[in-house]
């Protein structure tokens, strides 16, 4: 498989047949209903949350990134419960049925510590052997995401050198390696790809990068697109395995092709909206949260490949940095700087299998 390749959109850029993905077929239309909720989350002068984990039954539990509480969200009743104070958290994802796995902020916070929050027992839990993080770097470093790999390991990206990684299975954490030279390169958004690797995504240019755990190795991607301001702070897997690049401050999406190795960067439309999270709904719609006051929550047509709006519904009065899948399908999104949250529900109508049978798509 090639990767690192860039290679422009043209007309006869493999063309498939739609039903051939997954069976998938085209949407006449897709139905948003955002639905904004009163919450007793305090409004903070920074960001409030730094991830949503949801569990089966129907509930989410919001990390802090400055509050020091750990919060439930009761999707039945739509209420917001303090639980237990922690520290504040940089990155955090779910490890096991009632454990999730947090960074802190940063090498230099005042508890460096890697934390287990217990959902069973509502308490916090120091793993790592006890380390402090700020020993595995030769400079400061802050944690931007977390993800579970397949592997068992959870996956960090930092601002700098390379990342960080922890394995539950030996409770012990250390720096990936980086390249030489390169101490600068800041990854935002990590993702697990389905074979195993790890594709980080750099928010201060238009590169990308995937390391093969088995191998120790990089490898780094050409430029996604001819724009070197196509940052982007966040990435999501889609169902079949591709993965989408979201930036902050435009509607550009870049794009890994898992079946190609390719990557590809394209403008979904002009004006100041970017996006800092998304989350696939229960039908497969990437839920787009936005990252400037006032902006739509947007979904993401991965079979037609374009963006639809909830404009026509309700803008957002927030900004958002944080999302999660409930388990009834909804997406959750906590707010930034305010004391509301925001629920997502979306629906299609889609065409019967008469009307999809010569319609075709294209990658970007």
């Amino acid at each position: 498989m090639k990767f690192g390749a860039y290679e422009s959109i043209t007309e006869n850029f493999l063309p498939h047949k739609v039903q051939a993905q997954n069976n998938a077929r085209l949407p006449s239309e897709i139905s948003i209903s955002v639905t904004e909720l009163n919450s007793p989350i305090a409004a903070s002068s920074i960001r409030a949350f730094v991830a949503a984990i949801a569990d089966e039954v129907g509930g989410a539990y919001l990390m802090p990134n400055s509050a020091g509480r750990v919060f439930y969200f009761d999707s039945i009743n739509n209420q917001f419960n303090g639980l237990s104070e922690i520290r504040p958290c940089g990155s955090a994802v779910r490890i096991s049925k009632n454990q999730i796995f947090t960074t802190p902020v940063s090498t230099t916070s005042g508890n460096r510590s890697l934390i287990i929050y217990d959902t069973l027992r509502d308490r916090a839990i120091v793993v790592g052997l006890g380390s402090d993080v700020a020993e595995l770097f030769p400079a400061r470093v802050v944690f931007e995401r977390a993800a579970l790999g397949k592997d068992g390991k959870v996956y960090i990206s930092t601002d700098r050198f390379g990342g960080l990684v922890y394995d539950p299975a030996t409770d012990t954490a250390a720096a990936l390696p980086f390249r030489e030279g390169a101490d600068d390169e800041s990854y935002s958004g990590v993702t697990p790809l389905p074979d195993g690797r790890i594709l980080f995504v750099n928010r201060r240019a238009n590169r990308a990068r995937i390391y093969d755990p088995a191998e120790q190795t990089y490898t780094y991607s050409q430029p996604i697109g001819d724009d070197a301001t196509n940052r982007y702070l966040a990435s999501s897997r889609l169902p079949n395995g591709d993965v989408v690049f979201i930036q902050n401050g435009s509607r550009r999406l870049g794009k890994y092709h898992i079946s190609s190795g390719l990557f590809t960067d394209r403008d979904k439309g002009s004006g100041a909206q970017g996006y800092a999270t998304a989350a696939l709904s229960g039908d497969s719609w990437l839920v787009f949260a936005p990252s400037f006051s006032g902006k739509p929550v947007c979904v993401y047509d991965h079979i037609r490949d374009v963006l639809v709006d909830s404009s026509y519904v309700a803008p957002v009065n927030n900004c958002f940095y944080a999302s999660c899948t409930l388990s009834d399908g909804r997406v959750l999104i906590l707010p930034d700087q305010y004391d509301r949250a925001v629920v997502v529900a979306t629906s299609a109508r889609r065409h019967t299998s008469n009307e999809t049978t010569h319609a075709r798509s294209r990658y970007w």
